[in-house]
């Protein structure tokens, strides 16, 4: 079976089964001008049933010394397109007779002023309502050529077994519900909770925290602190917190007796001596600028003598006999060439004389006189 629902101001509903509200129900329904309508289609070739589970609209009466006897403020209009007929005047907080249509169709319009607002109405209809004889359903009833079927209000579901009896859904347990924290079961839909130190706001799912600081009648006794869900007490210097948490009180002066035990005296007390900290940093800091300043000049001399090495020729290497003197230089340049006596040249390298015949002229050598 088709099941529709429809909120706010109007819309259009069709099937075997449906219902429909007031804005905002069933919170009271806007202070606004309003002219709402519904319009109602039950099953093809089938009666359309009408029935009013809630209302409570602003009724008549005595208005600046006029007494009303018609609905002229906030009223429901019920029509059959098809018969022409109409149920008007229902206004007030007595619910309206049953209505039964002429064929398949129904309208229901809704009208309101600026003035007051009250709670508003939930309606239902449905196709074809079974006669007594064979209606044992647990909500709703359909007629169908001599037979009965059996529908389920929104928020329960029809039993499997027995297909009459309609069992609760909990939205709950199956997750669905559209709460921010805490869903509660309720028969045939759900409400939602927040935890402590949350409330519910306006749409009726989310929470949102609760500022105890600006919104409890002095929750500290000098300052406060927002939680999440709570919140957090402290004192100004020189006073702690008492047991409760709230409350605070100066500290003692004889707190601290053995010097051997280190205590914090109060709620602005670091454990050590800012001045002695200060200090220490400056120092600390003296401390790296000059070795900074040492490993610069330590940098600067030892560059300095790396580029003065660099400057220095180093003499090629050459072979050869003899010394060569270059005059075109300030200095001389030595060739390390083999060894032989002095003043003489090795005669063996340059003329035929016999092998080791210059070893005669080691005689003619002066003698070494010792003293």
């Amino acid at each position: 079976m088709i099941r529709t629902t429809a909120q706010g101001c109007g819309g259009n509903l069709s099937g075997a089964y449906g219902e429909f509200w007031s804005e905002n129900y069933p919170n009271e329904y806007p202070k606004l001008k309003r002219n709402c309508t519904w319009h109602l289609t039950a099953l093809p070739g089938t009666i359309i049933q009408l029935e009013f589970l809630d209302f409570d609209l602003e009724p008549v009466g005595l208005y600046s010394g006029y007494n009303y006897t018609a609905c002229m403020f906030d009223y429901v209009i019920v029509e059959d397109p098809l018969s022409g007929t109409a149920w008007r005047d229902l206004c007030g907080n007595t619910l309206p007779p049953v209505m039964r249509g002429s064929g398949n169709i129904l309208t229901v319009l809704f009208g309101s002023d600026t003035d007051d607002s009250y709670r508003g109405f939930k309606a239902q209809f449905q196709s074809n309502p079974c006669p007594d004889a064979i209606n044992d359903c647990d909500h709703i009833c359909i007629e169908n050529q001599g037979s009965r079927s059996c529908l389920c209000y929104k928020g329960y579901i029809l039993n499997s077994n027995d297909a009459k009896t309609c069992d609760d859904i909990d939205e709950c347990a199956i997750r669905r519900h559209k709460c921010g924290q805490t869903c509660l079961n309720q028969p045939g839909s759900y409400t939602c909770d927040c935890d402590p130190g949350y409330r519910l706001m306006a749409d009726g799912f989310a929470c949102e925290d609760i500022d105890e600081c600006t919104e409890l009648a002095d929750p500290c006794d000098q300052r406060c602190y927002n939680l999440p869900g709570s919140y957090a007490c402290a004192c100004d210097p020189q006073f702690t917190l008492t047991a409760d948490e709230s409350a605070c009180e100066p500290v003692s002066k004889n707190a601290v007796i053995d010097n051997t035990t280190t205590a914090a005296t109060n709620s602005n007390n670091t454990g050590y001596d800012k001045n002695l900290v200060l200090g220490l940093a400056i120092a600390l800091a003296v401390s790296l600028l000059v070795l900074l300043l040492l490993l610069l000049h330590l940098c600067t001399k030892c560059c300095a003598k790396t580029a003065k090495t660099s400057k220095k020729k180093i003499p090629p290497k050459r072979r050869g006999s003899r010394v060569d003197v270059v005059p075109s230089q300030q200095h001389v340049n030595y060739v390390r060439q083999p060894r032989h006596w002095p003043g003489t040249a090795p005669d063996f390298m340059t003329s035929s004389a016999a092998p080791f015949s210059h070893m005669k002229r080691f005689t003619e050598l002066p003698a070494l006189s010792v003293q």
